[in-house]
Formats: C-alpha cells, sequence, structure tokens
C-alpha cells in the first residue's frame, strides 16, 4: 500500500511539474519560451533547496540559542528572587531577634521596677 501511494505521488508531481514543459516543447513548439520555463523551474529548485539546507538549519539552531538564553536568564532570576527572599527573611529574623531582646530589655526593667517597688511597700509595711 505504503509503495503503491509513493508512486502515485511521484508521478503526479512529476505529471504536475513537467507538463507544462512539455505542452510548450511539443504542442507549442516555443523554443524561447521552453527556455526560459527550464531558467525558472531550476533557479526556484535551487533556491528551495539552498534555503531547506541552508537556511532552515540555520534557523533551528539560532531558535535553539534563544531558548538557551531564556532559560539561563529564567535561572538568573528565580535565584536572584531567591536570594533576595533569603535576605528578606533574615534581615526579618534579625529584627525580630532585636526586637526580642528589646523586649526582654524592658521586661526586665519593669521587672526591675516592680520588685523595687514591692520591696519598699514591703518595708514601709513593715516599718510601721
Amino acid at each position: 500500500f505504503d509503495s503503491s501511494l509513493v508512486a502515485k505521488r511521484f508521478f503526479f508531481e512529476a505529471f504536475d511539474c513537467y507538463i507544462s514543459l512539455f505542452y510548450i516543447a511539443f504542442e507549442l513548439q516555443d523554443v524561447p519560451r521552453l527556455r526560459s520555463e527550464l531558467a525558472s523551474l531550476f533557479a526556484t529548485d535551487c533556491a528551495r533547496r539552498v534555503l531547506l539546507e541552508a537556511g532552515l538549519p540555520f534557523l533551528t539552531q539560532t531558535a535553539e540559542a534563544w531558548r538557551e538564553r531564556a532559560k539561563a536568564k529564567r535561572h538568573r532570576d528565580d535565584a536572584n528572587r531567591k536570594k533576595k527572599t533569603d535576605e528578606h527573611t533574615r534581615d526579618t529574623n534579625t529584627t525580630d531577634t532585636n526586637t526580642d531582646i528589646t523586649k526582654s530589655k524592658k521586661s526586665t526593667k519593669s521587672t526591675t521596677a516592680i520588685t523595687t517597688t514591692a520591696a519598699a511597700a514591703a518595708a514601709a509595711i513593715g516599718a510601721a
């Protein structure tokens, strides 16, 4: 089945491409026009081959390089974002620690003041 499809397609493509040349050569018998048709057919085929054999690999390689650069940029951006998040977290933790120390000092001062006041009140009660 596949080989018959290939043969049918080959004959169709050949007939479709070259029938105009046979018509010009045998029916019209116009040699200058036949030359120009053959030259244009040859030039078109050469341009198509160059584009497919050289242009397509170049475009594929360029697209791959572009994808790699984009992937590296995303990776770099993610790393920078993570670094900033880590710095912010570390700064927040440092601030929280400093706040805890400050609260602890205030608490100690409050406790000392309360203890001093309680001791003075106890001394006043004991002295009376």
